[in-house]
C-alpha cells in the first residue's frame, strides 16, 4: 500500500513540475515574440544549444 501511495505522489508531483515547465516555456516564447524576430531566433537557439545539457543532466 505504501508503494502505491509513493507512486501516485511521484506521478502527481511530476505532472505538476512538467506543467510548470511548459507554462514557463510558453511565457518565455511570448516575451521573446514581443521583441520580434531577434527574440524568436534567440529563443530557438537557446533551446537548441541547451538541449544537450538538459539531456545530460536528466541522465545523471
Amino acid at each position: 500500500m505504501e508503494n502505491a501511495l509513493l507512486i501516485i505522489t511521484t506521478v502527481v508531483v511530476g505532472l505538476i513540475c512538467a506543467t510548470a515547465l511548459i507554462l514557463g516555456a510558453i511565457d518565455l516564447l511570448a516575451r521573446a515574440s514581443e521583441i520580434g524576430v531577434k527574440g524568436l531566433v534567440l529563443y530557438v537557439l537557446c533551446w537548441l544549444l541547451l538541449s544537450p545539457f538538459i539531456a545530460a543532466v536528466s541522465l545523471l
